[in-house]
């Protein structure tokens, strides 16, 4: 521990994306700056202006105060030129974003020179700062200095990587990653495909690992992290498909070495963007919340907010209090002491989605979400297999039983207004692998460590519908959703399964929608065949109404139902008795062949 000097730097100003490295290149310009595009170096011509007021360039103050002992902040910019520099606090306030002046200097440099601005005492939200150039000038960089008292931690952080056949984005990050100090990068291989492209080096360990999905290869890399032996303060767990920060690795680090003795044993988590639009926020934090309509749902904290925007960053900053339930951090990117996975508390051999869901109940309860803490992955939408309709419901209704404790009925209808839905649209691959994960489920905790993960991956891959090239398309506009308007519609559309009674006649022979927007299954009513469209409208996959599957999955439905009335108590208890052995380095040994 060594006392912290003035001017500790938490976070670097970023001009572009050129200073974030390789694969970076179609982020906008606004996340940054705002008035100008710039590269590695800001030229402003005379009477220019350039808003810093960004998603990565604004200043997180409220919660440094709150989570550190921070006594003073301090802008320190270097730049060539003659700008006046005017420094702002923002906050959310009634809807909008009030901005309040907190000082302003004009600075005169006709040589590159750093200049040191203080920002008076305040607790905003958000501090931030503009320029104003009078005569050509030019910003070669700058940075926030915190004045914080007390001791720096020395943070040793274990970054997990579990990847399947991920290769490129895997190389890529450890190869940006390679020059951050303090960084050690655990990757466990399921897919048994990176050895000859990856060696083991300082710092970098690689284990092929049994496929058991993202809930097995972290626990194997928890494992290795510990058996390793170095001492490492943090283990972040991060997907093999996202693209990182580096500065966000940096401001992490930073943050980890002041937190407060209260807030050190908190997660802190980073926001998912989506690679295509790479300013739309997916999610920054999210939490399950019973309902008694649906079951559970999931909220996603912030998402669809465009971080372009002045309003969604200052926003994204405050919204974490505005739900109810209870908190969890996706493993995308979630940061938590190493001393929570030394009470030997390992994942459930859940396989994917929801593992980290199920984690984040048991073991946290303080959260920690930041602008510029982020990575960049794939959108949820743009993923419709339909074997992740097993692994979701299968694991939510687990969560449901055993972390949340609720009663019966919330599990039945999950499970209805999914199955629901899923006929609507003529899926039905995707009902029987809903009505799979319930059968699954109600054949507890011992099913689950017995049966080898690949044998039923391999069973709820037969269920993917595979997408063909877009022939002669109808419009996706041309087949609108059907009105709602009257009780008798709404009567006649559910009794009828979305149509699955009505005589053929009354049916039209084709319609079309996107499968990125597929919400509205009466946009599917009275239609014999579907065509969803992906979202870049070049493939597509075709269905068609089947009344026959229908029956016999209505069938099993109530099969299963009945059956659960009979099973659910005991079901609870064989959970309760079994959870704790399943999150053991003992049970995890024995799973995983090692």
């Amino acid at each position: 521990m060594a006392e912290l000097r003035v001017g500790f730097t938490p976070q670097n100003i970023l001009l572009s994306a050129a200073e974030e490295g390789e694969g970076k290149e179609k982020i906008p310009s606004q996340m940054y700056l705002r008035g100008a595009a710039a590269e590695k170096i800001l030229s402003m011509p005379p009477g220019a202006r350039v808003d810093f007021d960004t998603y990565f360039n604004s200043f997180s103050l409220k919660k440094w105060l709150e989570l550190t002992s921070l006594s003073g902040l301090t802008l320190a910019l270097k730049l060539k030129g003659r700008v006046t520099v005017e420094l702002t606090g923002l906050d959310w306030r009634d809807g909008h974003v009030e901005k309040t002046p907190l000082g302003s200097q004009t600075i005169s440099a006709p040589e590159p020179s750093e200049f040191l601005l203080p920002y008076p005492p305040t607790a905003h939200t958000l501090t931030a700062f503009s320029l104003f150039s009078h005569e050509e000038t030019t910003l070669y960089g700058g940075r926030y200095l915190a004045d914080v008292s007390g001791a720096a931690r020395q943070i040793k952080i274990a970054l997990v990587i579990c990847a399947y056949k991920k290769e490129e984005y895997v190389k890529r990050n450890i190869a940006m990653l390679s020059g951050v100090e303090g960084i050690s990068v655990f990757v466990v291989d399921n897919g048994e495909t990176l050895s000859p492209a990856l060696v083991p080096g300082d710092n970098l360990y690689i284990y092929p690992n049994r496929n058991a999905g993202g809930s097995g290869g972290f626990a194997r890399g928890i494992m290795e992290v510990f058996s390793s032996g170095h001492g490492y303060t943090h283990i972040l767990l991060m997907d093999d498909d996202v693209s990182v920060s580096v500065e966000s690795i940096e401001r992490l680090k930073n943050l980890l070495s002041v937190l407060k003795e209260d807030a050190a044993d908190a997660v802190i988590g980073g926001a998912m963007l989506r690679r295509d639009k790479p300013s739309i926020q997916e999610e920054n934090g999210a939490w399950i919340v019973p309902d008694v309509k649906e079951g559970v749902r999931q909220i996603s904290n912030g998402r669809f907010a465009d971080l372009c925007s002045l309003d969604a960053v200052v926003k994204n900053e405050t919204a974490e209090a505005e739900h109810a339930g209870k908190r969890y951090q996706p493993w995308y990117f979630c940061c938590f002491p190493a001393s929570v996975a030394e009470r030997d508390i390992l994942p459930l051999p859940l396989f994917i989605r929801g593992d980290d869901v199920e984690y984040s109940l048991r073991n946290f309860k303080k959260f920690i979400n930041m602008n510029g803490l982020c990575v960049w992955h794939d959108s949820f939408e743009n993923k419709p297999d339909n074997m992740l309709h097993y692994y979701v419901n299968r694991n939510l209704y687990i969560i449901m039983l055993l972390s949340m404790t609720l009663p019966r009925k919330y599990v039945i209808r999950r499970m209805i207004i999914n199955l629901r839905n899923q006929l609507y649209r003529y899926n039905y691959n995707a009902a029987d692998a809903i009505l799979d994960a319930f059968a699954d489920f109600l054949a507890g905790p011992r099913y689950l460590a017995q049966t080898p993960p690949e044998s039923i991956l391999e069973r709820q891959l037969a269920k993917n519908e595979p997408m063909t090239p877009c022939g002669d398309l109808t419009p996706v506009g041309a087949a609108t959703c059907r009105p709602c308007p009257t009780f008798l519609f709404k009567l006649i559309f559910r009794l009828t399964i979305g149509g699955h009674w009505v005589p053929s006649p009354f049916f039209a022979t084709e319609g079309a929608l996107s499968i990125s927007d597929p919400y509205d299954p009466r946009r599917c009513f009275l239609k014999k065949r579907l065509r969803f469209i992906d979202h870049d409208g070049q493939r597509e996959l075709r269905r068609e109404i089947n009344r026959v599957r229908c029956l016999q999955i209505a069938a099993r439905y109530f099969f299963l139902r009945v059956y659960s009335i009979f099973r659910h108590g005991a079901l609870r208890r064989e959970w309760n008795e079994a959870a704790p052995g399943l999150t053991q380095r003992l049970f995890w040994k024995q799973y995983l062949n090692i």
